[in-house]
């Protein structure tokens, strides 16, 4: 049978599940297909949704595969520590960037600088993609050739610069791991890093050896910056000058789980929650303040 909607997936479940919450895999005909916890889904995602999804709200929210994971799950999942470590990124040189005009908007997937979405899985490692894709940009903007970076090899390998693999870490740290060594590896040097595929279930971010071949790495790096805190034309000016640029923002709030599609905006969001780190590919004519970054630990990649 071929995929079913998440709203029919999630009635369908909560029709023969009942409180017992049972696995779908127990429905012969659907197999393994929807993880299920043992406890009901009693905070009402459905009606959670319905209430936020409003004509004249700029973004939308739909039923996911978050739907079941309970609050403290979810804490795991964001997987972006704030060690209070002293960040060693080059203030943002502002003065470079006087007089510069910048267009209405900017979207780097129409130039090819940027992967293709990825997932994380079950693996609280969101810190490893940000820096991959600043960095996937950074080369992009200097070869003008994609190159697919490994978020796993610095899951595996960044343990010494402060970072805890799938649970949790920060993105100027595994700068300097790749500037230490001397660039990043590949995707298709270091293997697959799992998240990307999830209807593979050898193919899950987890911790694991660090095994990456110094010969094969790519992306030497110079030195990252970071953007000045709130300010947004800086981080417009960051990104049409330098490619897509890491950010963070805070993933605690209800809304951001179920995110489908638009401008994203919540005006709950603070700076003192668990965060997440993102990669920002671009801008928009008035996104700016439909899009606030609370927590705006930017950082863009320096290539050598």
């Amino acid at each position: 049978m071929g995929a079913l909607p998440w709203v029919l997936l999630f009635a369908l479940w909560s029709s023969v599940a009942g409180k017992g919450c049972k696995r779908l895999s127990t429905i012969p005909e659907f197999g393994d297909i929807y993880h299920v916890k043992e406890e009901c889904l009693d905070s009402g995602p459905l009606r959670f949704i319905h209430s936020k999804n409003r004509p004249t709200l700029p973004s939308k929210l739909a039923l996911n595969h978050l739907a079941d994971r309970t609050p403290a799950e979810m804490a795991v999942l964001r997987g972006r520590l704030k060690s209070g470590a002293p960040n060693n990124g080059q203030p943002f040189p502002s003065e470079g960037y006087t007089g510069l005009i910048l267009p209405e908007s900017l979207d780097w997937r129409l130039y090819g600088a940027v992967t293709p979405v990825k997932d994380q899985a079950l693996c609280g490692s969101c810190w490893s993609f940000a820096v991959t894709g600043a960095m996937e940009g950074a080369l992009f903007l200097k070869t003008g050739v994609v190159t697919p970076l490994s978020q796993q090899v610095l899951i595996d390998c960044s343990w010494g610069f402060g970072n805890y693999g799938c649970d949790g870490g920060e993105e100027w740290s595994a700068y300097e791991w790749i500037k230490k060594h001397g660039g990043i590896a590949s995707t298709d040097s270091y293997g697959l890093g799992g998240g990307e595929w999830l209807s593979s279930p050898l193919s899950v971010l987890q911790n694991g050896l660090c095994h990456y071949n110094k010969s094969e790495l790519v992306g030497k790096m110079k030195g990252y910056v970071n953007v000045t805190s709130g300010n947004i034309t800086a981080l417009k000016a960051a990104i049409y000058k330098n490619g897509p640029v890491a950010v963070s923002i805070d993933a605690s709030q209800r809304s951001f789980s179920f995110y489908s599609n638009g401008v994203y905006y919540e005006p709950k969001c603070g700076t003192l929650h668990p965060g997440s780190a993102l990669l920002r590919r671009g801008v928009s004519q008035g996104a700016a303040a439909a899009f606030p970054l609370p927590e705006p630990r930017q950082g863009l990649a320096r290539i050598a």
